[in-house]
């Protein structure tokens, strides 16, 4: 075996770098203050149902594809049913419904029949779908290879196009009242490029972003399981309090009993705050390394709201948003729309005969920390989320507020305390146009033999971006050692 490898946090990053460190002949040990695998690729217990905190789609479900090969690589789909939605989302405003369907010709259908006056804009829009099928992305957009190019360059004058124009600006052309209200929910980034929406609902049409049955800890366990079984190392409840460096040259890590751990590279795949301003410390940090977290925005945290329901919900579309006649004021927040997801889709969250909704709320940060200063307040203001969005479920499904058996509240306190999030920022960056153009390295000037990967070096964040720059660290490892990278995906 080579030389060693400190991993910080075993969340999908984290198992990532670890598995594809093992592969490629390093030592590597993962360290994670938690007592399990996941990071907010999680998932917990609520009586008979299992609430989960993250997948609702998942790019790479199609075999062949190079994300696939990167699950592959990690196991993560191994002996797992992928479900397959006919429906990404059902927009109800008013009286009036918009069902998002996953195939382009249904979608165009359908909003064509919706519309007065918009069959321009909405054929522009499912053509865009259409064009992007069988499209993947480079897996390292900094490093792309010749071969990545020229597959690249039959989609590059509509990736140009439609990375230039965000998901704001293209909502604003629909002249239709209805429909400008209903495709604003669709993707609710208004300063995201259009591309994004476009490139996800082309992937699920092709059959490459369905959900992993099982839930999102089960899948964070099968990698887990995989790095195990490479010869990986995992301590849990080690929480690092900071990283040793000497002579410019990071060197190991000091654990929160007094303990030190020493390898020749760490790689830090917890919160990215956290890491340079905590664990390195601002006198080891440049400017390059700092400006993103001057001057990007994050996703805003959120409240989380699970609920089993002593109801069978099969049939439902998977992800519903009601955009509400008037704004209300949840957690000192103005909404003009509330959403949930039913997981009907998926036994293994619920009993027979029963089902799983869970709702993301965007919230303020603030408002949740100054409330859990009084113990009292801040359970109260969790029991008001819980029944504003029982009332609305009420609304949709009479007579569901008497088949709940549990609910659980999670704040961005609760994400802050568990993943160490900072200010409980979910997915990191936002994917805004800004973010997209900035180059967030992956090292430090500074520090030698440190590399940081995560959610908070790719904007937009979630699992496949995650999962991509474990890879990618170890990659970077293999050049600086001169060693040849093996991994499936090319």
């Amino acid at each position: 075996m080579g030389k060693n490898i400190l991993i910080i946090g075993a969340g999908v990053a984290g198992l990532s770098a670890g598995c594809y460190g093992q592969m490629n002949g390093f030592s590597t040990k993962v360290l994670e203050m938690h007592d399990q695998p996941g990071g907010m690729c999680t998932a917990w217990t609520r009586g008979h149902y299992t609430l989960d905190g993250c997948i609702h789609w998942l790019v790479g479900t199609k075999p062949g594809t190079k994300m696939n090969r990167i699950w592959g690589d990690l196991g993560a789909l191994q002996d797992c049913q992928v479900a397959q939605h006919e429906i990404f989302r059902q927009i109800v405003v008013g009286d009036r419904v918009l069902n998002v369907y996953t195939d382009p010709d249904a979608l165009e259908e359908e909003m064509l029949e919706k519309s007065d006056g918009d069959e321009d804009i909405i054929r522009e829009f499912t053509d865009a779908i259409r064009g992007f099928i069988g499209f993947e992305p480079p897996l390292d957009t900094r490093k792309i290879s010749i071969i990545e190019y020229i597959r690249m360059l039959p989609y590059l004058p509509k990736l140009m196009r439609y990375q230039k124009v965000t998901i704001g600006e293209f909502t604003e052309r629909f002249t239709d009242p209805f429909l400008k209200k209903a495709f604003r929910m669709i993707f609710p980034l208004s300063s995201s490029p259009l591309f994004i929406a476009v490139l996800t609902l082309a992937l699920m049409s092709d059959g490459d972003a369905g959900c992993p049955t099982g839930g999102s800890l089960a899948f964070a366990k099968r990698i887990e399981r995989r790095y195990l079984e490479l010869g990986g190392q995992v301590s849990y409840r080690s929480k690092v309090v900071k990283i040793l460096i000497e002579g410019g040259r990071a060197t190991g890590v000091l654990l929160d009993d007094g303990s030190e751990v020493h390898a020749d590279h760490i790689v830090s795949a917890c919160d990215g705050h956290h890491t340079l301003f905590d664990l390195i410390g601002e006198e080891h940090l440049d400017q390059h390394a700092v400006r993103p977290y001057q001057v990007l925005e994050t996703f805003k945290p959120i409240v989380y709201v699970s609920m089993g329901v002593d109801r069978d919900m099969t049939g439902e579309p998977p992800i519903t948003t009601v955009v509400l006649d008037q704004p209300i004021e949840i957690a000192g927040e103005k909404q003009d729309c509330i959403g949930w997801a039913v997981h009907s889709y998926d036994p293994s969250r619920a009993p027979p005969g029963k089902c799983t909704i869970t709702s993301m709320i965007e919230t303020d940060y603030g408002f949740w920390r100054d409330a859990h200063s009084d113990r009292s307040r801040y359970e109260c203001e969790k029991r008001k989320v819980r029944d504003i969005l029982t009332e609305h479920l009420e609304t949709r499904y009479p007579g569901i507020g008497s088949q709940i058996e549990v609910v659980d509240v999670a704040t961005p306190l609760t994400w802050e305390r568990y993943t160490g999030v900072w200010q409980g920022a979910y997915e990191g960056w936002m994917p805004s146009t800004e973010a997209r153009r900035m180059t967030i390295p992956r090292t430090l000037e500074k520090v030698e033999n440190f590399s940081i990967c995560g959610q908070w070096v790719e904007p937009g964040g979630g699992v496949p971006p995650s999962a991509i720059s474990g890879r990618n660290a170890i990659r970077d490892i293999c050049r600086r050692e001169k060693v040849r990278f093996h991994g499936q995906a090319r």
